[in-house]
């Protein structure tokens, strides 16, 4: 990694050392990756008024395979397993931050 970088990642986060400082970084923009899943999930869960598993369910069934219904799947599915895989590295991070 470019020394300039973890320069910045420094100066940004306060941290003294350049891997605490890019553990903060990678912290925060897990963070902001996780708030991005969940608002996608929470707007899905409002339009249609249950949970995934349940849409997915009642799609073809009680609801049409239309094309918006379509991408709200795989939009929904997409942000359930980026959900999990960042929550995951979250924990990671945090493990080997302790």
């Amino acid at each position: 990694m470019k020394p300039a970088i973890l320069e910045l990642a420094q100066e940004l986060t306060g941290q003294p050392d350049p891997e605490s400082a890019m553990s903060e970084v990678l912290h925060a923009y897990l963070q902001l990756k996780i708030r991005r899943c969940r608002r996608l999930i929470a707007r899905l869960e409002r339009k249609y008024g249950m949970g995934f598993e349940e849409f997915a369910r009642r799609l073809g069934v009680e609801l049409p395979l239309s094309w918006e219904h379509e991408r709200d799947f795989l939009a929904w599915e997409e942000a359930l397993t980026n959900l999990r895989y960042f929550q995951e590295q979250a924990q990671q991070l945090h493990a080997h931050a302790s």
